[in-house]
């Protein structure tokens, strides 16, 4: 007699026969798990292809971007309104 969740399947007029067990057998399990396997490392390409991609992307950018930094206007603070939006057209490179 299989017992589910404390209720006899005989209870509902099935036998023991007609009951399907709940355990897959061992060729779906293998397959479900070579299934995850190969998701998981499509994932794990996907990702690295993604990071290395950004991380070429943003070495291209810093050469290109090779700035100095003048830290004596950057802390410097506007006085008035007209310099700060001077300033703020100037950070934003607005034109």
């Amino acid at each position: 007699m299989i017992i589910v969740l404390g209720v006899s399947q005989i209870c509902f007029g099935e036998t023991p026969d007609a009951v399907q067990t709940a355990t897959p057998e061992k060729t779906e399990l293998i397959s479900a798990i070579i299934k995850f396997v190969t998701v998981m490392f499509g994932v794990m390409l996907s990702s690295f292809v993604i990071y290395l991609g950004l991380s070429i992307w943003n070495a291209i950018l810093r050469r290109s971007r090779a700035k100095t930094m003048d830290y004596e206007a950057t802390l410097k603070e506007p006085q008035s309104v007209d310099e700060a939006v001077l300033l703020f057209i100037q950070k934003n490179k607005l034109k």
